[in-house]
């Protein structure tokens, strides 16, 4: 499957899901393009693989582009109309397309009946005769008006066997259809969503120069998030610490001042480069809203006399770090 396959899916029931919201109009062959489409689309590590590969082609982007505009558009269409998505009563709608032979059956059964009078009715004014051979009632008008509705009972009969096994084969293929999915393509939609967004940064990352990689940075945000600064996701973090522009702040939690200005202190010997060591330090406090001043005055004896919970803190730095070659 590659990336140009989700697209045109998307807009199929984009367009389904437009058309029920415009005119109410939804039948099971709407439901049957969509539970399709939710089977084939389902597989959400694939479509990691389906980046990957579709990466290096020369209009990725504008299909990248265009696959974070129809899942946007999908996951609308449901959010703003969500109750009459849920409401849709699918199991009503197979039911239908179920008994599509129900009164074709009803009017066979009538006439079978009616044969099968006929036909009884015959075989008993057989007498004596439905008890020899076949050849010894030749030419016999009762023994032929027998055989004649017999078989036309036989016939149609068989014509009614036809249409109920029809009708199994249609309850059967219903199944499937019978669940109502317009949450579950939603969710979907939205996972998708937050896949092409963190490829999406993986893409600027990779354009960005960094001081730290992200498995520092991971090993800092598992001991530093909601605790040393507010929350916020990995990714973001990632950004921060790296001064790269986003939406996102970093922000130091209560009174935590003291393990930033030693968070501080041993990141920046991680950076070779003096100039870009003294620019990130710059950078760093005046993001998190610290003086330089207080920073070169207590960063560097912070280790004198620490607290046990500064100290606790320092430990899991220097672990840290240690672990990190230059």
């Amino acid at each position: 499957m590659e990336l140009s396959t989700y697209i045109p899916s998307f807009r199929e029931v984009n367009s389904i899901y437009a058309k029920f919201i415009e005119t109410g109009l939804y039948g099971f062959d709407e439901q049957e393009i969509v539970i399709n489409f939710l089977e084939k689309i389902k597989d959400i590590k694939k479509l990691d693989k389906v980046l990957f590969e579709s990466s290096e082609a020369l209009n990725f982007q504008s299909k990248f582009n265009a696959f974070n505009i129809v899942l946007n558009d999908n996951v609308k269409l449901y959010e703003g109309n969500k109750e009459l998505f849920d409401a849709l009563d699918v199991d009503k709608l197979c039911g239908i397309k179920s008994s599509c032979f129900d009164e074709n059956i009803s009017l066979k059964q009538k006439e079978v009946d009616v044969l099968f009078k006929d036909y009884w009715l015959s075989r008993s004014n057989l007498g004596d005769r439905f008890f020899k051979k076949a050849e010894e009632n030749e030419h016999d008008p009762i023994w032929e008006e027998y055989i004649y509705k017999k078989q036309l009972y036989d016939w149609k009969n068989e014509e009614l066997d036809a249409l109920h096994k029809k009708r199994e084969h249609i309850l059967y293929y219903v199944l499937p259809y019978i669940y109502n999915k317009f949450s579950e393509i939603s969710i979907l939609s939205n996972s998708f969503l937050s896949i092409l967004n963190s490829y999406e940064l993986k893409i600027k990352l990779s354009q960005n120069e960094v001081y730290f990689d992200s498995e520092l940075t991971g090993a800092l945000y598992k001991i530093c998030n909601d605790f040393i600064f507010e929350t916020m996701d990995e990714i973001s973090f990632y950004y921060e610490i790296n001064l790269i522009n986003t939406e996102n702040k970093l922000v130091i939690k209560g009174d935590n001042i003291m393990k930033v200005y030693y968070l501080i202190f041993k990141l920046k010997d991680k950076i070779e480069e003096d100039k870009k060591r003294t620019e990130w330090i710059k950078n760093i406090l005046v993001k998190l809203g610290l003086k330089m001043k207080n920073y070169n005055s207590k960063a560097s004896s912070i280790d004198k006399e620490p607290t046990e919970t500064l100290k606790a803190f320092m430990n899991d730095i220097k672990t840290i770090l240690s672990k990190k070659k230059k």
